[in-house]
């Protein structure tokens, strides 16, 4: 409907012009008018024009078009009746190319606009390109027509697109970084000052009259203040490293669970500090995982630490562990703050942290989680969250139960590989159960 409204405007339009350019407004089919309008050598010209050419009369008709335009536009050649590209503009640009036309006319100035049109990519689904006309009054004998020029800019448009992505990115990355070394002086700053003003009473007149019960507490605070502050050292060099490619994996293979228990041991004194209960629920026989082990443990640490500090007094973070096929996906749920949509989106950027403000309630630098997500990729596996605000958040970790191409897995749990060869070749013979037959699979 929108389409032949628009088409009536635009022959309505071109039909006002007539009287001032003293065109004729009988409609040509166009084989008839190629052979008639142009002589051959101006056709043999404008057929050998890289961009696409037609010439259209008062009401857009297409009086000649070159076989580039058939080509870009996808129009069928022997159509004896045709617009040329008129018809393939997408519907919310004709406007702006009816108007081009018509200020082309009547200011006898040249006109440029771009438009869309939509075609059938080589996947089959529809694709946008993007095109822009340049359109001019053409004399021919007493009669005026108009000349149009037209290539396709997509390449064009995508870069344009791409630098004005590159330049929000840059932008967001910029404001990002502000508010991280913003964060990052507080962090830093806090424990420097317990160092800074411990120590001096412990040097100082004062440490004379201090209790050896004050001196092993304020000595308890210089080394928890010291603790923090190389965490946050070895977080910043951790990330700097996986970002520049240089972070080194030595795979082993390691015990999943047991990596979680003693993370839950690591973190207890802090949860106990917050109120907050760690649970492991982990599968029957969950098998052992090539890894690294101190990258699993940092990524555990990371992930449980998270939820227990956005979990309430009360809250439970529960740790799951379960088999999915050739994966072991490690879950960390609690039932805390929760995260927006568009915060679930940045989380893993470097330097983001979920809560982005300049007045904190939680410490931390913001770099835990951009570190779980390069560790987990450099382990060949997958990061995912699920929350809700004021429902809590599910973070899923996958990844392979081993990681070198070469050591097979079953897919099916109950299934066990038996080689029966110094080479190791998998897949010669099966054991599908203990103590059960082994059977041919070729």
């Amino acid at each position: 409907m929108a389409s032949n409204v628009l088409s009536n405007a635009f022959k309505k339009s071109f039909g006002k012009l007539t009287n001032a350019v003293g065109l004729q407004t009988q409609v040509q089919p166009v084989a008839e008018a190629s052979n008639e309008f142009l002589s051959k050598d101006t056709a043999t010209l404008l057929q050998s024009m890289p961009d696409s050419v037609s010439l259209h009369d008062s009401n857009g008709n297409a009086l000649w078009i070159s076989d580039k335009t058939n080509e870009m536009f996808c129009l069928d050649a022997n159509s004896p009746q045709k617009k040329g590209f008129l018809d393939e503009i997408n519907p919310q640009d004709k406007l702006d190319v009816l108007k081009a036309f018509s200020d082309c006319s009547m200011t006898g100035k040249n006109q440029t606009v771009t438009f869309r049109g939509q075609f059938a990519g080589a996947n089959g689904n529809l694709e946008v390109s993007h095109f822009e006309a340049r359109i001019s009054t053409y004399p021919h004998n007493s009669e005026t027509v108009f000349l149009t020029l037209v290539r396709d800019v997509s390449d064009e448009a995508k870069r344009q697109d791409q630098a004005k992505l590159d330049v929000e990115s840059a932008q967001n990355l910029s404001s990002t970084k502000s508010l991280f070394l913003s964060h990052m002086s507080h962090e830093l700053r806090t424990p420097l000052n317990a160092i800074i003003g411990f120590s001096q009473m412990l040097m100082g007149e004062a440490a004379v009259i201090i209790s050896d019960e004050k001196k092993t507490e304020y000595a308890g605070l210089v080394n928890q203040s010291a603790n923090h502050l190389l965490k946050i050292i070895n977080d910043i060099l951790d990330i700097s490293k996986i970002e520049a490619g240089k972070f080194q994996i030595i795979p082993e293979v390691i015990n999943l669970e047991d990596s979680v228990l003693a993370s839950k041991k690591l973190l207890a004194p802090i949860a106990n500090e917050a109120g907050v209960s760690i649970a492991i629920q982990a599968k029957e026989n969950l098998p052992n995982i090539t890894a690294d082990p101190r990258a699993i443990q940092q990524i555990l640490i990371n992930l449980i630490a998270n939820a227990v500090k956005f979990s309430n007094r009360g809250d439970t973070v529960t740790v799951v562990l379960e088999r999915n096929r050739r994966k072991i996906n490690l879950k960390v749920i609690d039932s805390g703050l929760g995260m927006k949509q568009e915060t679930l989106q940045k989380l893993g950027s470097s330097f983001f942290q979920a809560e982005q403000s300049t007045t904190k309630r939680f410490e931390g630098t913001g770099l835990g989680l951009s570190i779980v997500f390069g560790l987990v990729k450099l382990h060949d596996g997958q990061v995912s969250f699920q929350s809700k605000q004021g429902s809590g958040t599910t973070v899923c970790v996958e990844l392979p139960i081993s990681n070198e191409k070469s050591i097979p897995i079953p897919a099916d749990p109950n299934e066990a590989i038996v080689f029966l060869n110094e080479a190791r070749e998998p897949n010669l013979f099966r054991k599908l159960e203990t103590n059960s037959t082994v059977r041919k699979t070729g």
